[in-house]
């Protein structure tokens, strides 16, 4: 297992945030709960941006089983509010499979089409299917990554 510090959640959010492509562009930023509730907080102190949404989609359950979902299987009431914005900075704790990110392009791309979105975690897994995402630390191994707010 590797267990994050919130030292390394802070160095991590940098590297992030390093990448982001026009940032003084960015209006919206969504949240991937629960586990991206607190990395979006912190580029939106670094981004100096309040306007946030958040978003649901469970690819895991609390035993830690990995569910297979399709975009008919979303709840709509769980997706954000994108309202007005243009540019849009969707954040997560992890890619792991990468189900989360592309199940939530796909809808995206069918009801915002004239936006522009950036993808960032913390930690991603080369392994997964999603890979247009920016990340501030590759995983290549199967071990479980604890971060510090999951108690």
């Amino acid at each position: 297992m590797i267990n994050l510090t919130h030292n390394d959640i802070s160095d991590l959010t940098c590297k992030v945030y390093d990448q982001i492509e026009n940032k003084h562009q960015i209006d919206l930023i969504v949240a991937i709960g629960r586990g991206g509730f607190v990395p979006a907080v912190y580029l939106s102190h670094k981004l100096s941006l309040k306007n946030m949404a958040t978003c649901f989609i469970d690819t895991y359950s609390f035993d830690n089983k990995r569910k297979e979902l399709d975009i008919k299987d979303i709840d709509l009431s769980k997706m954000p509010n994108i309202g007005d914005a243009k540019n849009i900075l969707v954040v997560d704790d992890i890619v792991d499979s990468g189900q989360t990110l592309f199940i939530l392009n796909q809808w995206l791309n069918a009801l915002y089409s004239e936006i522009t979105v950036q993808y960032a975690c913390l930690v991603y897994k080369p392994s997964a299917t999603f890979s247009d995402v920016i990340y501030g630390f590759e995983h290549r191994g199967d071990s479980w990554v604890k971060f510090p707010w999951e108690v």
